[in-house]
């Protein structure tokens, strides 16, 4: 029987913080459904059939642990999400960009971590990013709730051993400044 850490890891896995994301937001703020639907298949649909594909091939496993894997994907949804985050910012949909280039920029860290210095967890780098997010745009309840889900997530992967603390505590703290500046930049024009 697996345990439940591993349950909460498939479950609170890193493409259903953006999903979550943008639901939460849809359901505050509203915003153009066609959009909103746009947004959630490329941040969370996309990365996550590219996923399960390469798992069935055999080039990865469950939690993308080879580093080549790590690196293509996560720079295929820092692109993605770029693209249609920066379209979203042009086209005024200013709370559906800001989840997404915020969760550009976290992709985009992630890939310099671990081509550069160490494995960081995309999971708990996940949930930070949806915490901010929602602090910013859905209020103190909504962050605390994603805060709590995100000490869940990255408890379960220490328990799994899938991550060192050190990786886990920068899988949280390193997304934060991202995702405040952004919100930063794009408030300001």
């Amino acid at each position: 029987m697996e345990s439940i850490h591993k349950w909460v890891s498939r479950i609170l896995n890193p493409y259903v913080f953006p999903f979550i994301s943008l639901t939460v937001i849809e359901t505050v703020y509203g915003g153009d459904v066609i959009l909103f639907i746009l947004s959630i298949a490329v941040s969370s649909l996309f990365p996550a059939i590219v996923h399960l594909k390469w798992m069935r091939e055999g080039k990865t496993s469950e939690y993308v642990s080879e580093i080549r894997c790590r690196i293509m994907l996560s720079m295929s949804v820092c692109l993605a999400d770029l693209a249609l985050g920066l379209l979203l910012l042009i086209v005024g949909e200013i709370m559906f960009a800001l989840v997404l280039l915020s969760y550009s920029a976290t992709t985009f860290l992630i890939f310099v971590f671990t081509r550069f210095i160490d494995k960081m967890s995309v999971h708990v780098s996940s949930g930070a990013t949806a915490m901010a997010v929602l602090f910013i745009l859905a209020g103190h309840c909504a962050g605390v709730i994603m805060l709590v889900a995100t000490f869940v997530v990255a408890m379960s992967r220490y328990c799994l051993r899938a991550h060192t603390i050190a990786q886990l505590v920068e899988g949280f703290i390193l997304p934060l400044p991202l995702v405040y500046a952004i919100n930063l930049v794009i408030t300001m024009f």
